[in-house]
């Protein structure tokens, strides 16, 4: 993957494509299988390779996060970030993750594993938080409510995340990227979009109100460091 050039965007996307697919499982459920399925054929790549199931979903997000922060690591490391496309892997393992989460009734121990992992690649808190800031302005573009619900639990989640690093870091440079990236706009975006999603399954309503809940505390912390 180094050796790719700048401009091989189709290639690395392929490659990442790739990656991804070889990690996963097959579903037992039809939904779970259909996406999948879908995605291979979309990709262009095989379908699942491994052994177990989708379904298993510490099992292969425990891989892939792996895989994330080892390329990350390395990466970053020899100035080749144009290998590492957070837009591209960040949409598309949050998908996948909340297909999971749907098939699973929203009872997935690890739904919020792909922001730290690509914090822990390498990626700073404020280039995932314009990212899944972004996710937020496009998800409501008719994606299915459980693709919408996991990019907000996810941008919740990196808020707080983020809010708890700057504050314990203490450091002037890290406030000051804070109160430049992260704007209240922003926070009411995911606000209102909550606010339109209205699933039908009982778990998806659960985790749509829990999800309401964390967002104003994570604003209340944003809050704090604002005036800090």
């Amino acid at each position: 993957m180094m050796h790719c050039n700048h401009n091989d965007v189709d290639e690395i996307t392929f490659l990442w494509h790739s990656i991804i697919m070889r990690e996963l499982p097959l579903a037992n459920t039809e939904e779970g299988q259909a996406h999948l399925m879908g995605l291979a054929q979309r990709w262009g790549v095989s379908g699942p390779q491994q052994s177990g199931t989708f379904e298993d979903g510490q099992t292969w997000q425990n891989r892939l996060a792996m895989k994330l922060i080892g390329v990350g690591e390395e990466v970053f490391q020899s100035n080749s970030k144009y290998v590492f496309p957070v837009r591209l892997l960040s949409l598309e393992l949050e998908m996948i993750t909340g297909t999971l989460s749907h098939t699973t009734q929203y009872r997935n121990p690890r739904d919020l594993w792909v922001a730290d992992a690509l914090f822990k690649a390498g990626v700073p808190y404020d280039e995932l938080f314009n990212n899944y800031s972004g996710l937020v302005n496009v998800a409501g573009q008719n994606w299915p409510v459980e693709h919408q619900l996991q990019i907000l639990m996810s941008f919740t989640r990196l808020l707080k995340d983020w809010v708890n690093h700057t504050k314990n870091m203490a450091d002037p440079t890290q406030l000051r990227i804070f109160r430049l990236q992260c704007s209240q706009g922003q926070i009411v975006t995911a606000h209102n979009a909550l606010l339109g999603l209205h699933p039908n399954e009982p778990g998806a309503k659960d985790m749509v109100a829990r999800t309401k809940s964390d967002l104003n505390e994570a604003e209340r912390m944003a809050a704090e460091v604002w005036g800090m």
